[in-house]
C-alpha cells in the first residue's frame, strides 16, 4: 500500500489532478498547494511558451492555466479539426485576433465576439466537447 507523499504516514486516498502526487487529507493537500506543482507528463511533452512561463500579463493566473490538462488540449484539437466553423477563414481569423490581443483588449474582443450567437454556440460546444463545461440545460421556447 502506498503512503501519502506529503506526510509519509497515512495511506494515500487522493491524487493531485495536476501532478498526480498522492496525498491523504485536506491538510496534506493544502501543504502541497503552498508551492506550485506542474503536470509532469505535460511539462515534458508540451513545455509552456516562454511568455506564459515568465509573466502573466494577460490576466490569467497560474491556477487557471493548470486546469487545462493534456487531455483537454487533445479534445480541443480534435474538436477544431472536426468543426466546420473552424474551416471558415472568417471564424479562424476572429479567433486568432482574440488570441493575439493582450489583457483587457483580449477580454474586450472575446466579449464582443460572444455577443454573436453563432460564435457563442460554437465556443459552448467546444468547451463541452473538451470536458471544460457541463452542457447547458435545454431552454423551452414558448
Amino acid at each position: 500500500m502506498s503512503v501519502c507523499q506529503i506526510c509519509q504516514k497515512a495511506a494515500f486516498k487522493y491524487k493531485c489532478p495536476t501532478c498526480r502526487l498522492k496525498y491523504c487529507s485536506v491538510v496534506c493537500y493544502k501543504t502541497h498547494k503552498e508551492s506550485p506543482c506542474v503536470n509532469q507528463q505535460a511539462a515534458a511533452s508540451h513545455p509552456s511558451p516562454p511568455d506564459l512561463q515568465d509573466s502573466r500579463s494577460d490576466g490569467m493566473d497560474e491556477e487557471a492555466l493548470q486546469k487545462l490538462t493534456p487531455e483537454h488540449c487533445e479534445r480541443l484539437e480534435s474538436f477544431a479539426a472536426n468543426c466546420s466553423e473552424f474551416r471558415h477563414s472568417a471564424f479562424r481569423t476572429q479567433v486568432l485576433q482574440i488570441d493575439a490581443a493582450d489583457g483587457k483588449e483580449k477580454e474586450r474582443r472575446l466579449d464582443a465576439a460572444l455577443e454573436n450567437p453563432e460564435f457563442a454556440i460554437v465556443i459552448e460546444r467546444m468547451l463541452v466537447s473538451a470536458g471544460l463545461r457541463e452542457p447547458l440545460a435545454p431552454v423551452e421556447i414558448q
